[in-house]
C-alpha cells in the first residue's frame, strides 16, 4: 500500500465518456499518478496517450494493468455487463477499486463483490458522487432533525430531450472489428455479429445495461438512500416504454417507478428522454413530510423547506405562503473532498470508503428491481431467503418497448 505521503499510481480500465471524465479528475489530483490505461477501440488508447502522456501503458486487455504490482488502484469505467467480473479480478490481484455506477448489472453480482470484499483488505468506492456532497449531508441532517414530521412520499424526476442525452453517441469513422475488440466487448452477452451502435451505444441494450434505473436513478437512490436512511425498498412498480427514440434500443426512453420503503413512504422516479420540458412542473427531488417538504434543487439550485399549514390552511390560501418557506444554506467548506479526493484519502490512510460495495449494491439492486417489474409485467421485490429478485403481485402494465 501507498505511505501517506506517496503518490497513487492508478491504472484506468474503459476510456469512454465517462472513463475520459474520470481521466481529467484524477489528473488533476497532486496525488494520482496516472500509468497505464486499458480499452477496447484503439481511438481511445491514442486519445489518453495525448490527455494523460505518451509514457503511459496502453493495452486492451485488462488484465494487463492489473498484473502490474506497481499499480496501487484501478478506476473501472466499463460497460455494466463487465463490472462484476472485473472489480472481482482486481480485488484477487490486491487493488484497490473504483468502479463508476452502477456497480453491478445483476442482483446476484452484488453479492458475489460484497462477499470478495469481506474476504480482502482492498478499498471500494462506488463512483455516485451525489452520496458525499455537503448538500446531501445538509439534508440528511435536516430530515434527521424530524422537523418533517412523518415522510410520506419522495419524488424525483429528470427530463431530456437530445440524441447523446439518450445514450445515441457518435460512432467514429474509423469504427471497425480492425480498430474494436468486439469479441472481448461482448464477454459474457450473447455472441452476435459486430455492431458499431451496441459498441458505443450500449446503454440502449439490456444485454450491457439496466437502462434508465441504472443510469439515472441510481444517482438519486444512493444519495436518497443516505439522506433518508434505508437501504432497500420492499417492493418496486414500473411503466414505461420505447416512446421517442425507437433506433433499435430495447431499453425504455420513458420510465417511471414507485418504490414502496420500510417506514411506509413512497418513492416516485420519472425520468424522459423525450421532453427537456418537464422541469417547468416540477424539479429536483421533494422529500413530503406531514410537517413540512424539503426540496432539493429549489428554483435557484438551492435547498428549500417548505413549512405544511396542514389541516389548518384556509380552504383557499394558497401552500406554501411566503413565511412558510425558508431557504437552507449547504456548508460551505473548501476542504470539502470530491468524490475522487475521498478516494484517494481512504487508500492512503486505509479507511472505509464514501461508498462501500454495500452501499453500491443496494442502490444497484432497487435499480434491478425497478427493471425487473417492468421487464416481468409484476410488482418486484426480493425474497428473504435467497435474495433473489420475485414477483410479489403479477398483472402490471408496463407500457410499450421493452
Amino acid at each position: 500500500m501507498p505511505a501517506a505521503s506517496d503518490k497513487v499510481n492508478i491504472g484506468f480500465i474503459g476510456m469512454g465518456m465517462r472513463g475520459n471524465q474520470l481521466v481529467h479528475y484524477f489528473k488533476a489530483l497532486p496525488e494520482a499518478n496516472i500509468v497505464a490505461v486499458a480499452d477496447l477501440y484503439d481511438g481511445r488508447l491514442e486519445n489518453a496517450q495525448k490527455t494523460i502522456d505518451n509514457k503511459i501503458q496502453t493495452t486492451k486487455d485488462y488484465r494487463v494493468v492489473l498484473d502490474r504490482k506497481d499499480i496501487d488502484a484501478v478506476i473501472v469505467a466499463t460497460p455494466d455487463h463487465w463490472h462484476a467480473q472485473i472489480v472481482l479480478d482486481a480485488i484477487s490481484a490486491g487493488k484497490d477499486i473504483y468502479i463508476e455506477k452502477p456497480m453491478t448489472w445483476s442482483v446476484e453480482e452484488g453479492y458475489q463483490i460484497m462477499n470478495a470484499m469481506k474476504n480482502s483488505n482492498r478499498i471500494l468506492q462506488v463512483g455516485s458522487g451525489r452520496k458525499g456532497l455537503p448538500r446531501t449531508a445538509k439534508a440528511k441532517e435536516i430530515v434527521k432533525s424530524g422537523v418533517l414530521g412523518k415522510i410520506n412520499l419522495v419524488r424525483y424526476s429528470d427530463f431530456r430531450n437530445s440524441k447523446g442525452g439518450a445514450w445515441g453517441y457518435s460512432i467514429p469513422p474509423d469504427a471497425s472489428t480492425k480498430t474494436v475488440d468486439w469479441d472481448r466487448f461482448l464477454g459474457s452477452a450473447p455472441k452476435i455479429p459486430w455492431s458499431p451502435e451496441r459498441f458505443f451505444r450500449w446503454r440502449c441494450w439490456w444485454e450491457y445495461s439496466g437502462g434508465i434505473p441504472t443510469d439515472l436513478f441510481v444517482h438519486q437512490l444512493t444519495a436518497l438512500h443516505e439522506i433518508l436512511d434505508v437501504k432497500l425498498p420492499k417492493s418496486v412498480v414500473s411503466h414505461g416504454g420505447i416512446y421517442r427514440w425507437n433506433d433499435g434500443r430495447t431499453v425504455p426512453d420513458v420510465m417511471v417507478s414507485l418504490f414502496e420503503y420500510p417506514g411506509d413512504f413512497l418513492l416516485e422516479m420519472c425520468v424522459d428522454l423525450g421532453s427537456s420540458k418537464g422541469h417547468i412542473q416540477a424539479r429536483g427531488e421533494a422529500i413530503m413530510g406531514s410537517e413540512a417538504t424539503l426540496l432539493l434543487g429549489g428554483p435557484d439550485g438551492d435547498i428549500v423547506l417548505y413549512r405544511d399549514a396542514g389541516l389548518k390552511a384556509k380552504a383557499k390560501e394558497p401552500l406554501p405562503t411566503p413565511e412558510d418557506m425558508e431557504v437552507v444554506k449547504e456548508p460551505s467548506d473548501p476542504a470539502w473532498p470530491t468524490h475522487q479526493q475521498s478516494f484517494l484519502r481512504s487508500i492512503k490512510q486505509r479507511t472505509p470508503s464514501v461508498e462501500d460495495a454495500e452501499v453500491g449494491h443496494n442502490a444497484a439492486t432497487a435499480c434491478h428491481m425497478a427493471n425487473y417489474a417492468f421487464r416481468n409485467n409484476c410488482k418486484a421485490g426480493i425474497d428473504p431467503q435467497t435474495g433473489k429478485l420475485i414477483a410479489l403481485e403479477t398483472g402490471f402494465g408496463r407500457g410499450t418497448g421493452g
